[in-house]
């Protein structure tokens, strides 16, 4: 087993500093990594590149942050979403890619046709069921070779899943991180970093080597960090060529 891939929201994108995918692959670098991590990720995107990774190699480990429940996903299929989407102040750029389709990640849009769909056709309820579903197809597809965890209030209640129960959000707001956090959405790699130590190298069946955890950590931790610095990947390159 020496390919990773990881998936999640912005919490595992790092668009704008390291954030736990990179990190994790900084500490494993005899492994290869792929990375689904995408701002704004809804469960729907992030469980159709879970199947589609499964099919590229059904022998990787795969590591899913599940995003909050309450997104919505939408799959472009023709031309008529364009104007709404090149319209939207904010999530206009948001088009990922899974294999041969293309997704637009509204997030949290305020076009009038997404804020239609949230406030009439699914509510609370049905969101939390589709992830939960989400959550138990895609942990019988993986069985013993992946980790679950999530972003924020989502909750696993399947006792045959590997799951990380302290959600990163709540994580983050610990009283230690109060100084180091900052006040993006996505905390500081500081931040990012203990959770790797403290609920993910646990939960998997990798062994980091000491010596490189602990330089990593230094390295971290004693960087003044700025968010969306324009030479954060230059940065990051250097920091994690141990």
């Amino acid at each position: 087993m020496k390919k990773i891939y990881t998936f999640g929201d912005g919490y595992a994108s790092s668009h704008i500093w390291p954030e736990w995918p990179v990190i994790l692959q900084a500490l494993l670098p005899d492994y290869e990594f792929t990375h689904y991590g995408a701002v704004g990720a809804g469960n729907e995107y992030i469980l159709n590149a879970i199947v589609q990774a499964n099919l590229s190699d059904s022998r990787a480990y795969f590591l899913v942050q599940w995003a909050q429940a309450d997104r919505f996903d939408k799959l472009l299929e023709d031309a008529s979403w364009d104007s709404i989407i090149d319209t939207d102040p904010v999530y206009h750029f948001n088009k990922n890619c899974i294999a041969d389709q293309t997704w637009w990640i509204s997030s949290a849009s305020t076009q009038p046709d997404i804020l239609t769909y949230h406030r009439h056709f699914v509510q609370s309820q049905q969101h939390k069921n589709r992830t939960r579903n989400a959550i138990y197809l895609a942990g019988h597809l993986l069985k013993d070779k992946s980790l679950f965890f999530s972003t924020a209030g989502v909750d696993c209640v399947f006792s045959n899943i590997n799951w990380a129960a302290k959600d990163m959000s709540n994580f983050s707001l610990q009283e230690r991180f109060k100084e180091v956090r900052q006040s993006q959405v996505q905390p500081s790699p500081v931040v990012h970093l203990a959770y790797v130590k403290e609920h993910v190298l646990p939960n998997i069946p990798f062994i980091v080597d000491t010596c490189r955890l602990e330089e990593l950590e230094h390295r971290i931790h004693t960087h003044q960090w700025t968010a969306y610095d324009p030479d954060r990947q230059e940065i990051w390159h250097k920091m994690s060529t141990l």
